[in-house]
C-alpha cells in the first residue's frame, strides 16, 4: 500500500517521507555538531593565541631583565674593584675600564671624579664638559647606589642609550661615579627578532617613546604614530600587565603587555585577531566539507537501506492491487516469505480471505433458498390480490354510502351554528380592542416626541450653563487680578510707611473682598457643575424613556396587527363551521348503511386470514435464513 501525502501538486510515498525525515534529522545533527565544534575551536584558538602572546611578552620581559642584571652585575663588580684600587693610578684605572668596556655592550665606560675629572674609554671629552652637571652623576651621588637613567640620545654617539651609574666610595668618602652608556640595540634587536607580519613587538618607556620595535623606528613616540590608540596606551601605562581586545583602528586586535622588572618599561605584543583565526576558517571549511560529504553518503546509504527494507512491502502492495483488479476473485492468495512483519501481515490477510470466502459461499447458498421462498410468497400474494379486488368493490359501496352519512351528520351541528354566533360577537369585541390599541399607540407616539423635545431643551440648558461657567471663569480671573493688585498696594503702602497706613487698610480690605469673591465663585462653580450634571442625567433619562415609549408604541402597533389577524381567522372559522354543520347532517343519515357494508368486509377478512397464515409460514422460513446470515456475519467484528 502506498500512502500519499498531498501538498499542492506534490505527492510523496511513505518511504520518501521516512527518508526525508531521517535526512533532515541527520543534517540537523551535523549542523549542530559543526556549530559546537566551531564554537569550541574558536574559544580554544583565541585562548591559545592569548596565552602564546602572554608567554611571548613574559619571555621578552625576562630576557630584558637578564640583560639588565648582566649590566648591573658588571658595573657593581667593577665598582667594588675600583674601591680597592688607587684611583690616582690612571693607567691601571684605564686598563680596568677598557677591559670592562670590552666585555660589555657599551658605547662608553667612564669614571668621573668629584673634582671634575673624567676618564673615558671611547671618544674625546668635549671642552668645558663637566660630568658633575650630568643627570647620571647627580642621581648616583644622591642615591648612593646604582641608578639607571631614562632613555636619551647620547651626546657623543647620537644613539638612543640609557646610562647605568654607580658611586665609588673609598673608606666612606665619595670619590666619583662610574658610568656606562648602554645603547638599546639589544632591545631593538629583540623586538625585531620576535616581530612578524602578524605579531608586532614594541618596547615602550613610561613617556611612550619606542625603545624597540619591529615595524617602527627607535626613538619615535608611540602616540605620534598611532594617535587613535591613546586610550589603549593609557590603560597599558596604568596597569602592570594585562590583555586588551580592541578595534579602535577598524581591525580587531589583541594587545598583550607586561612591565619589565626593574624598569618602568612596557613590553607590548600586538596581533591581528584575523591572524589568530585564520586557521579556524580553514578548519571550518574542512569540517563543513566533511559534514556535507558524510551527510550525502549517509543519505545515499539510507536510501539504499530503505529500498532493501521496503521490498517486501512493495511486493505486498503489488499483490493486493492484483487481488483488487480480479473482479472480487477470492481464490487468490498472497505468498508468505520469511517471518518478518510483512510475512505476518500476508498470513493474516490470507486468513481474512479464507473467512470471507466461506461467508460469501454460505450467503450464496442461503440466497438460493430465499429465492424459492420468494416464489411461494408470490403465489400467496396473488390469492390475496384477488380477495383484495372483491374487497375493493365493496369498499366503493361503503365510500358511496359514507358520503351520504356525512351529509346527514350535519343535522347534529345546530350547536355549531350557535358557536358561530358567539364567534361573531367575539369579532366585534376584538374590533373595539383594535381601535383602543390604535388610539393608545398614537398617544404613546406623542409622549415619545414630547420626551425627545424636553431632552433637547435640557441639552440646550446644559450648554447655556456652560456659558455661565465661562463668565464665572472671567470673574475668577478678575478676582485673581484684584488680589494681586491688593498685594501690590500693600507692598507700596509698606514702603510709604506712616503715610501709607490708610492705603494699606484699604488694600487689605480689597484683598479680603477678592478672597471672598474667589471662595463664592468656587461654591457657585460647584453648584453649577451639580446643576449641569443633574440636567445631563435628566436629559439622558428622558431620552431613554422616549426610546422605551417608542418601543411600547411599536409593540402596540404589532399587537394591533395580531388582533386584525385574529379577527380574520375567526371570520374564516365561522364560515367553515357553517359549511361543516350542513355536511354533518347528511353523514348521520348514511351511518347505518356503512355498518352493513362493514359486516360484508368482515367475511372477506376471514378468507384473507388463511392466506396470511401461509405468508406467515414463508416469513418464518425467511427468518431462519436471516438467522443463518446473522450467525455467519457475526464471525466478523464490525
Amino acid at each position: 500500500m502506498i500512502l500519499i501525502l498531498k501538498v499542492g501538486v506534490v505527492a510523496m510515498s511513505f518511504k520518501t517521507k521516512v527518508a526525508l525525515v531521517f535526512a533532515i534529522l541527520l543534517s540537523a545533527s551535523f549542523a549542530v555538531t559543526v556549530g559546537i565544534l566551531n564554537y569550541r575551536l574558536y574559544s580554544r584558538m583565541t585562548r591559545t593565541a592569548k596565552i602564546q602572546l602572554e608567554k611571548t611578552v613574559d619571555l621578552l620581559s625576562y630576557s630584558l631583565k637578564g640583560w639588565d642584571d648582566a649590566i648591573r652585575g658588571a658595573l657593581q663588580n667593577t665598582s667594588k674593584q675600583l674601591d680597592k684600587m688607587d684611583l690616582n693610578d690612571i693607567r691601571t684605572v684605564q686598563k680596568v675600564l677598557d677591559y670592562v668596556q670590552y666585555g660589555m655592550d657599551s658605547t662608553d665606560l667612564h669614571f668621573a671624579f668629584e673634582d671634575g675629572r673624567i676618564y673615558k674609554t671611547v671618544g674625546h671629552i668635549p671642552k668645558g664638559y663637566d660630568p658633575r652637571q650630568r643627570a647620571w652623576y647627580k642621581q648616583a651621588k644622591n642615591a648612593q647606589g646604582l641608578i639607571i637613567t631614562e632613555p636619551y640620545i647620547d651626546l657623543f654617539t647620537s644613539r638612543l642609550v640609557v646610562s647605568y651609574a654607580v658611586p665609588i666610595i673609598q673608606n666612606g668618602v665619595f670619590k666619583g661615579v662610574l658610568g656606562s652608556d648602554i645603547p638599546l640595540t639589544y632591545v631593538e634587536d629583540s623586538a625585531k627578532d620576535h616581530s612578524t607580519n602578524d605579531v608586532r613587538i614594541y618596547f615602550l618607556d613610561q613617556k611612550g617613546f619606542i625603545l624597540g620595535s619591529g615595524p617602527l623606528e627607535q626613538g619615535k613616540r608611540f602616540l605620534e604614530v598611532y594617535p587613535e590608540k591613546a586610550s589603549i596606551f593609557k590603560e597599558i601605562q596604568s596597569h602592570h600587565d594585562g590583555l586588551i581586545e580592541s578595534d579602535v583602528d577598524g581591525k580587531p586586535k589583541y594587545y598583550v603587555y607586561t612591565t619589565v622588572p626593574g624598569f618602568s618599561w612596557k613590553v607590548l605584543a600586538v596581533s591581528d585577531k584575523n591572524f589568530v583565526l585564520k586557521d579556524l576558517s580553514i578548519i571550518q571549511q574542512t569540517i563543513i566539507a566533511i559534514s556535507i560529504i558524510a551527510t550525502v553518503i549517509s543519505i545515499i546509504l539510507l536510501f539504499i537501506l530503505l529500498n532493501i527494507l521496503f521490498k517486501p512491502l512493495k511486493r505486498l502492495t503489488k499483490l493486493i492491487q492484483a487481488l483488487a483488479s480480479k473482479d472480487g476473485d477470492l481464490t487468490i492468495r498472497l505468498a508468505v516469505h520469511g517471518k518478518d512483519e510483512i510475512a505476518v501481515i500476508s498470513k493474516s490477510f490470507n486468513t481474512f480471505l479464507d473467512k470471507t470466502h466461506g461467508v460469501i459461499s454460505t450467503i450464496k447458498h442461503n440466497s438460493t433458498q430465499n429465492t424459492q421462498i420468494a416464489h411461494d410468497l408470490h403465489d400467496r400474494s396473488s390469492e390475496v390480490s384477488n380477495n383484495a379486488t372483491e374487497e375493493q368493490q365493496r369498499i366503493k359501496v361503503v365510500v358511496h354510502n359514507g358520503e351520504d352519512v356525512i351529509a346527514h351528520i350535519l343535522t347534529g351541528a345546530d350547536n355549531a351554528a350557535s358557536n358561530s354566533d358567539n364567534l361573531m360577537d367575539t369579532t366585534h369585541t376584538l374590533e373595539k380592542v383594535r381601535t383602543t390599541i390604535e388610539e393608545f399607540s398614537r398617544g404613546l407616539g406623542k409622549n415619545a416626541q414630547l420626551g425627545v423635545d424636553c431632552s433637547n431643551k435640557l441639552e440646550r440648558a446644559s450648554k447655556d450653563t456652560e456659558e455661565i461657567k465661562k463668565v464665572l471663569t472671567i470673574i475668577a480671573d478678575i478676582a485673581d487680578q484684584t488680589n494681586l493688585l491688593a498685594l501690590n498696594a500693600a507692598i507700596e503702602a509698606a514702603r510709604a510707611g506712616e503715610h501709607g497706613r490708610g492705603f494699606a487698610v484699604v488694600a487689605d480690605e480689597v484683598r479680603k473682598l477678592a478672597e471672598k469673591t474667589q471662595s463664592s465663585l468656587g461654591e457657585v462653580h460647584g453648584v453649577i457643575n451639580g446643576v449641569v450634571q443633574s440636567v445631563n442625567d435628566i436629559s439622558k433619562d428622558l431620552h431613554s424613556n422616549a426610546q422605551e415609549i417608542v418601543k411600547v408604541s411599536e409593540a402596540a402597533h404589532s399587537l394591533q396587527g395580531v388582533v386584525d389577524e385574529n379577527v380574520r381567522g375567526i371570520q374564516t372559522i365561522i364560515n367553515t363551521t357553517i359549511k361543516d354543520v350542513q355536511a354533518f347532517k347528511e353523514v348521520a343519515k348514511l351511518a347505518q348503511n356503512i355498518m352493513e357494508q362493514i359486516h360484508a368486509i368482515e367475511n372477506l377478512a376471514t378468507s384473507n386470514q388463511e392466506s396470511v397464515k401461509a405468508v406467515a409460514q414463508a416469513s418464518t422460513s425467511l427468518n431462519q435464513t436471516a438467522d443463518v446470515f446473522a450467525h455467519e456475519l457475526g464471525k466478523f467484528k464490525t
